[in-house]
């Protein structure tokens, strides 16, 4: 069972750590990297918080989980460095809780005040479009799972760029439409993107790489999985975009 969050006073403000938050800013900068032509994997991500902030392996990984989160504001304060953000960015306030809630409220009231229904219906739809790639790649791979390693290798290889650029889509339509959507809501999107769907794209072209051993070989793991993204597509991601945009689409 997963401890209290820690929790961290400033300013008369209380915060919580949000390790969702952690992870989402892990894989945008494994992410990042991949486009720059780079190999950044979590291990790496940890070995040097690890180092950076002077605590073990076994810290950082129950950070990122959520069983308790670093022992004082300076940590967060490093860790914000290290991704380059600012360290409130890692953390939830209770002023901010509630404010989000506020939003929710208004937007059903009044949903023009804080965001255009196209804004909303145009991420939406590239968000299911990202989802539908995925399980078409899914099945597409499985099917040629008895060619050789490399020829495997190379069309994985494809279908990561292919979803690489949907999941950019997404993330440049959130960007764009900043202005026009709540500020809560533009963070729920923005951390969905990065801690729940980057993880597809690994998944759905039958690549296994563990996060805690950069050695691991890719793997093609469709008999492990077979009907992953069938069983899961309506059931599970479908219904976790419309309990996401629940508050905000509008009819």
């Amino acid at each position: 069972m997963k401890s209290t969050c820690k929790v961290y006073e400033e300013n008369g403000i209380e915060y919580m750590f949000n390790h969702k938050k952690l992870l989402m800013h892990m894989n945008k900068k494994k992410h990042d990297s991949l486009l720059a032509g780079e190999k950044i994997t979590k291990q790496t991500i940890m070995g040097d918080l690890s180092e950076k902030l002077f605590v073990s392996h076994e810290a950082v990984k129950n950070w990122m989980y959520g069983y308790n989160g670093p022992s004082e504001i300076e940590q967060v304060k490093s860790l914000g460095d290290y991704f380059g953000i600012d360290y409130h960015e890692l953390l939830d306030s209770e002023e901010t809780n509630m404010e989000g809630k506020n939003k929710a409220i208004n937007m059903t009231i009044d949903p023009q005040a804080y965001c255009t229904k196209e804004r909303v219906r145009v991420i939406f739809q590239r968000m299911v479009d990202f989802f539908d790639a995925a399980r078409i790649n899914y099945h597409a791979l499985g099917r040629g799972k008895n060619e050789s390693e490399e020829a495997f290798k190379g069309r994985c290889e494809i279908a990561k760029l292919e979803l690489r650029g949907k999941l950019n889509s997404v993330d440049k339509e959130i960007k764009y439409s900043a202005l026009d959507i709540p500020s809560d809501f533009y963070s729920m999107l923005e951390g969905y993107v990065w801690y729940d769907m980057i993880d597809n794209i690994d998944l759905a072209t039958g690549i296994v790489q563990s996060d805690y051993d950069p050695d691991d070989e890719y793997a093609d793991y469709y008999d492990e999985l077979k009907g992953y993204f069938d069983d899961n597509y309506e059931e599970r991601y479908m219904k976790e975009l419309k309990n996401l945009f629940s508050d905000y689409i509008v009819d």
